[in-house]
């Protein structure tokens, strides 16, 4: 069956609802009081809380990770989520990176996670590190009438950006850049990387000019993809979700989790460091 996430009164709090779905009829689905729902599971504030990674321990606790990011926004969420310690390191980026113009925006959001990461990798010395390094590096879009959004750079942007979105369906595509197996006694270094992403699609309910300067207001805005912080506030501003919710954070951990149990499993990632 489909799943559809939405949020009932306004509050942080998650729901799946399963709607039926026969005949090809168009799935419908309702809030929590809803009784047209096959199921409903209330995931509220420990959703997450899942340790997806507990089974492979063994490999896990004996990286090193490094969060290509500005920020320790989501560095917690690789925690909470997969029992990963994790250091945060902002990305040297390739300032001279170009993006073709014709690349989707799957492809561009993928391009921008690996420069991120290759950031990290590249132009970083890790020789102190006692144990394998693995970095991960993330970016995320909007994308609305074909158009690819990145960050608002003031609250001007911000504001037109909202008026864009309002009442509107948009998706939001997050890419997620894994390098593994780096070699630092080459010279540059050498690595391997496994590079995917991941689409949210989401409608945002139709905001009047008072109402998104009130949002606004709560300073949730600023350094966020789309103006917003759908984790937070933020959720009362959207009708449904259709998809990964944590893709729509900004860090898809279900898939993250996926990538590294492919690795442990294939032995893919160093038991020691290289400079051992």
């Amino acid at each position: 069956m489909p799943q559809r996430y939405c949020w009932d009164d306004n509050v942080l709090l998650q729901a799946v609802i399963l709607a039926p779905d026969e005949g090809g009829a168009e799935t419908s689905w309702k809030s929590a009081g809803g009784t047209d729902a096959v199921a409903f599971i209330c995931l509220g504030g420990f959703f997450h809380r899942l340790n997806m990674l507990e089974p492979y321990a063994g490999h896990r606790n004996n990286l090193q990770v490094i969060l290509a990011n500005c920020s320790n926004r989501f560095g917690h969420l690789l925690l909470d989520n997969l029992g990963m310690q994790y250091d945060v390191m902002t990305p040297d980026k390739d300032e001279a990176l170009k993006i073709p113009d014709y690349f989707s925006p799957s492809q561009y959001v993928e391009e921008i996670a690996k420069n991120n990461a290759r950031g990290v990798a590249k132009y970083h010395t890790f020789s102190a590190y006692e144990k394998p390094l693995v970095v991960i590096g993330v970016d995320t879009i909007v994308v609305t009438d074909g158009e690819i959004y990145v960050k608002p750079k003031d609250m001007d942007e911000i504001i037109a950006l909202f008026k864009k979105l309002s009442g509107k369906h948009h998706d939001i595509f997050t890419g997620v850049s894994i390098i593994y197996g780096i070699d630092y006694y080459k010279d540059p270094p050498e690595y391997k990387m496994r590079t995917f992403f991941e689409k949210t699609s989401v409608k945002m309910m139709e905001l009047t000019e008072e109402e998104i300067l009130d949002y606004l207001s709560m300073g949730e805005s600023e350094y966020r993809v789309g103006g917003y912080a759908i984790e937070a506030q933020g959720c009362s501003l959207f009708e449904y979700i259709d998809g990964d919710y944590m893709t729509a954070v900004g860090l898809p951990i279900h898939r993250i989790a996926k990538e590294f149990r492919d690795l442990f499993e294939a032995n893919l990632i160093p038991t020691h460091n290289y400079y051992e």
